[in-house]
């Protein structure tokens, strides 16, 4: 979980250095891409290839 919520800050931090003037929208738009993407990346980790701790 604590990598999810980092590696959305992280995205995050990357989308508005790149660009620097972002509307209401967009920022909205980001942070909602970004959680939805990283979620469905955590549910096909856990399901399909067993979690995180299937690989040690």
């Amino acid at each position: 979980m604590i990598g999810l919520i980092l590696a959305i800050i992280l995205f995050n931090i990357i989308a508005w250095k790149v660009k620097k003037k972002l509307t209401r929208n967009q920022m909205v738009h980001i942070w909602l891409f970004t959680i939805a993407f990283q979620l469905i990346h955590d549910l096909i980790v856990e399901f399909k290839l067993g979690g995180y701790w299937y690989f040690n």
